[in-house]
């Protein structure tokens, strides 16, 4: 006869035993509820997306319209030169034509001098400032100072004879052309003078001075050739 123990039993008993079947839900519940997808491996750390950068700051549509409102202006400065040169003209036109009326000429050509001294102003006014002061006080007392010398005799034509030659030779380039320039001074106010001794409005020499300052100016003016002069609108 054999005897077991009862370990020995039980691992009979679990080695004679039938296998059972795995269990499963019946149709009728997987018709009612349809197997989930199973889910996706995970990506490689190589394959995993990067992460969203957050986008560029951009200014807004008021900073767009600052900077175009904020864009400079260019004006040339060659036509001071030119202005000079229809001034001097129209005096001399005027003393040829009439030298009775050479006052008259030089007034009606006064605006347009103002204007050549304004914008001559503008352009010294980073170089030299006291020269720019100068001409904005030529192109008002000029034409106030030449308005009374009709009751004064010759002495105001003489006096913007002597203020324009001086600017003339404040705004002239250093070197040769300044003692030039120094040189067309000395000239126009020498005519100025021996015109004031003479009978008033002497045409021979109201032309020197006319001649000196036109060098004078031409000499000033010419240093701006193919420039322009930039000015910036300030954004409101």
């Amino acid at each position: 006869m054999i005897k077991f123990s009862s370990e020995q039993l039980l691992v009979l008993q679990r080695a004679l035993a039938t296998p059972i079947p795995p269990l499963a839900p019946p149709p009728s519940m997987l018709a009612m509820h349809p197997p989930m997808p199973p889910c996706p491996p995970p990506l490689p750390a190589r394959q995993r997306a990067p992460p969203r950068l957050p986008p560029p700051h951009t200014p807004p549509a008021a900073d767009d319209a600052v900077v175009s409102s904020a864009r400079p202006s260019l004006i040339p400065l060659a036509p001071i030169a030119w202005a000079y040169l229809a001034v001097a003209i129209a005096v001399a036109v005027s003393s040829v034509a009439a030298p009775d009326r050479t006052l008259e000429g030089a007034l009606l050509a006064t605006p347009v001098l103002s204007l050549a001294l304004g914008l001559h102003a503008l352009a010294l006014l980073e170089t030299s400032a006291a020269a720019s002061c100068l001409a904005l006080a030529c192109a008002i007392g000029v034409p106030t100072t030449l308005r009374a010398a009709p009751h004064r005799g010759p002495l105001p034509p003489l006096l913007c004879c002597a203020a324009l030659a001086g600017f003339f030779l404040a705004s002239a380039p250093r070197g040769t052309m300044r003692y030039v320039s120094a040189a067309g001074m000395l000239a126009a106010v020498a005519a100025g003078l021996a015109a004031a001794a003479a009978p008033p409005y002497q045409r021979p020499a109201w032309s020197a001075a006319i001649v000196a300052l036109s060098i004078q100016s031409a000499i000033s003016a010419g240093r701006f050739r193919g420039q322009r002069l930039q000015l910036v609108h300030a954004a409101e």
